[in-house]
């Protein structure tokens, strides 16, 4: 699998994920123009490295898109873990204030 074509796939994934996790339709469709706009600009400097022969920018390009990819999953997985960690708090909190409002 090319480079693009693993690129478009992960994109598509992500989007796939967000929209799943957040239906946000006109945010959706920003996300869809934005991730257009973004491919339409990497084939464009991947064609330009073509016709340069310079190959070495593109690969940097992924690199550093992959690193930023890893760690928006990092920040959902902390994201998620939060607020899983806000709801406790907050079934605790309305625990403890029932028990004193008893007493």
């Amino acid at each position: 699998m090319t480079e693009v074509a693993k690129r478009l796939k992960d994109s598509t994934r992500t989007l796939c994920r967000v929209l799943k996790d957040n239906p946000d339709i006109e945010g959706g469709n920003e996300k869809i123009k934005q991730d257009r706009l973004d491919l339409i600009e990497t084939l464009q400097k991947l064609s330009k490295e073509l016709t340069d022969l310079s190959y070495s920018k593109h690969k940097q390009d992924l690199d550093d898109e992959k690193k930023r990819q890893g760690r928006l999953e990092e920040l959902r997985a902390e994201e998620k873990n939060l607020i899983q960690k806000i709801k406790s708090i907050e079934k605790d909190h309305k625990t403890a204030k029932e028990t004193a409002t008893k007493h």
